[in-house]
């Protein structure tokens, strides 16, 4: 996954432009509110670099992927493991106007209310040939080796916090963990599709609203799984 260095002013402007912004601090509210009082604003002082990582987009919809950088000894963040913090907008076009959702790592907000309803109808791959029609049913049932046996050797899980874990060994860890409740069911909203990547607006086995990015790999099986809350 490649990386591109973002102005971040050029970032807020663009944000500026929308009808409202739905953030896990501010609820749904108008981009200034939300410049004014998200700590995952773009231009606020703590973030010395963000990177544009993916762009996935269908449709109305437009998923970007950030990284973002703080500066060093950055206050008010919470602790959080690697260098960057993932940060996600999904950009959706409604008629003339333009809204979006953003998520970013779990430990921000304790609890996050529903952001769209579920889709009870909404088929979450691209048929029975494609690697999520088998990946689904193995995280539903909890069953680990079959999970496992799904994901590229150098394919991982990033966590909403940037923790990841990579190759079936390490992903074999966060799997077990995974399913020591039970097996993991989410319910969905809607589906985001292009190239390799299939992007999921969902709800999370607590109820928390995410969006969950799956990345298929170089021979079609899970290259990546990315979750932003």
């Amino acid at each position: 996954m490649s990386s591109t260095v973002i102005d971040p002013e050029s970032l807020a402007a663009r944000l500026s432009d929308l009808k409202s912004i739905d953030d896990p601090h501010t609820g749904k509210a108008l981009p200034s509110a939300v410049g004014q009082r998200s700590p995952l604003w773009p231009l606020a002082p703590h973030w010395a670099r963000i990177e544009l990582r993916q762009v996935t987009e269908q449709g109305a919809r437009r998923l970007e992927e950030y990284a973002f950088r703080p500066v060093p000894d950055a206050a008010h963040l919470p602790i959080f493991p690697g260098a960057d913090l993932p940060v996600a907008f999904m950009i959706e076009r409604q008629a003339s106007d333009a809204v979006a959702r953003l998520y970013s790592a779990h430990q921000f907000v304790a609890d996050r209310g529903p952001l769209l309803p579920v889709d009870a109808q909404l088929v979450p791959h691209r048929g029975p040939q494609d690697i999520l029609a088998r990946y689904f049913p193995t995280l539903h049932a909890a069953a680990l080796e079959p999970t496992l046996a799904l994901f590229e050797t150098d394919g991982y899980l990033q966590h909403s916090n940037g923790e990841t874990f990579r190759g079936r060994e390490r992903l074999r860890i966060d799997f077990t963990k995974f399913f020591q409740s039970g097996g993991i069911k989410l319910r969905y909203c809607n589906k985001t599709d292009q190239g390799a990547i299939t992007a999921l607006e969902c709800f999370m086995p607590s109820g928390r609203p995410a969006v969950a990015v799956y990345e298929r790999g170089r021979t079609g099986l899970v290259g990546a799984v990315r979750l932003y809350l």
